[in-house]
């Protein structure tokens, strides 16, 4: 192995750590932790790539994360009346929403960030 590739394996395994320590297995947090995380990991390198159209492809990672990463702080306030005494609901509802977006983003393009 390389020596480049060796310190770039000890940061990436450094970088990881802190995932790692905090994943568990019994809570869906940590697989949308794990995602944004790499996302964010791989739009970096993407927007210093020099093929075609990598600006847009970190765009549509980013965005991703953008979801992700709404999800993670769950902070949805209750807009309106309307939906007061329905917190629950409301919230549920704009977290699928969030997932939602962030898949639907990934199930167009993911096969495309490396062409």
């Amino acid at each position: 192995m390389s020596e480049d590739k060796h310190q770039r394996n000890k940061r990436n395994l450094a970088e990881w750590a802190e995932i790692a320590w905090n994943d568990n297995d019994w809570d869906w947090s940590s697989i949308i932790e794990i995602l944004a995380f790499k996302l964010t990991k791989m739009s970096i390198q993407m927007a210093h790539g020099i093929s075609e159209g990598c600006e847009k492809r970190a765009g549509q990672m980013n965005r991703c994360v953008l979801f992700l990463q709404r999800i993670i702080d769950d902070d949805y306030e209750t807009p309106s009346l309307w939906w007061r005494g329905k917190d629950i609901q409301y919230e549920d509802y704009m977290r699928q929403q969030d997932f939602d977006f962030a898949m639907r983003i990934m199930s167009k393009h993911i096969f495309r960030w490396w062409d």
